[in-house]
Order: C-alpha cells, then sequence, then structure tokens
C-alpha cells in the first residue's frame, strides 16, 4: 500500500510530504500494537513511524459514471440480461 508521509511536530521537514509504502507481512502492512507502521521509503531504507503521521494515496476512479462499467458489460454481451 502506498501512503504519504504527512509527518508530526518531531518529523525532519525534509521527510514531509514524501512517498512511502507499507512492507508487507503475511499478507497485510506490518503494524505494532500502539499503531506504529513500518513503512519502506523509495530509496529502500526502512522506517517506524506514527501510523497518524502517513495518509494512504488514494486511486483515481476511472470514470465518475456510476453505471459505466454496467453500459461496458451490456455492449459485450456480459453480465446480467436487461
Amino acid at each position: 500500500m502506498r501512503y504519504i508521509f504527512r509527518g508530526d511536530r518531531f518529523s525532519r521537514p525534509e521527510l514531509r510530504s514524501l512517498p512511502c509504502c507499507a512492507v508487507q507481512a503475511l499478507g497485510g502492512p506490518v503494524i505494532g500494537s500502539n499503531g506504529n507502521r513500518l513503512i519502506e521509503w523509495e530509496d529502500g531504507t526502512r522506517d517506524v513511524v506514527p501510523g497518524r503521521a502517513v495518509r494512504p494515496t488514494r486511486a483515481r476512479p476511472a470514470s465518475r459514471d456510476p453505471l459505466a462499467s454496467a453500459r461496458a458489460a451490456r455492449e459485450v454481451g456480459e453480465g446480467m440480461p436487461f
């Protein structure tokens, strides 16, 4: 999962707004019992950061039309018959 490091008052200013990835183990991100997360920066270094200091990046939707996928399936002939 991709994150943007927002930081907190103790973070170095040059690290704020940098992208990072969650380190995956056993099918999910490594999260400590107190909410800390293990992340990996783009240069390959790993750090433990507070969970409140990172925000997940959101994938942009392909279309704002909620029925676009249904229309595409109908044109191909798949899905529910109308």
